[in-house]
């Protein structure tokens, strides 16, 4: 039952995060397109850095270390709750094979961060370095 509900809040979550690319550039820019095949977000580059590199971090890192994480350890190990939030991390960043691969370590990474220190704030700062660094190869 814990897992339909965690898959429940994870398409939430997409709906949600979703919503707010969207809203940002269609609110700033007037103009939202999507390429099916790649999921790629064509826009203009203020609202695309501004939702990948400031808001992502903290909606990802807020959902899936600590609602994720925190719900699954209610009836799992640690270990597993890193691994579960982790797997699900790395499903949102389909269907590029590297971005699944890369999330997925990352995932693990933030999810062995979020339980070893209890801060989320660690987290979003990690995620928004990540974001930042891996953007920054696609303009050079």
């Amino acid at each position: 039952m814990e897992v339909c509900k965690t898959l429940l809040y994870l398409l939430i979550f997409i709906l949600v995060q979703f919503t707010i690319h969207f809203l940002i550039s269609k609110l700033f820019f007037g103009q939202f397109k999507i390429q099916l095949v790649h999921l790629y977000f064509d826009f203009k580059i203020y609202p695309y850095l501004i939702s990948s590199i400031l808001i992502a971090p903290v909606i990802e890192e807020l959902f899936f270390r600590k609602f994720i994480i925190n719900l699954l350890q209610l009836k799992n190990s640690d270990r597993f709750s890193i691994l579960f939030s982790a797997l699900l991390f790395s499903l949102i960043h389909f269907p590029i094979l590297q971005s699944i691969i890369s999330s997925l370590l990352a995932g693990l990474f933030l999810g062995f961060i979020y339980i070893r220190f209890k801060k989320i704030i660690y987290c979003i700062f990690f995620h928004f370095i990540w974001n930042a660094v891996l953007i920054s190869f696609q303009f050079t």
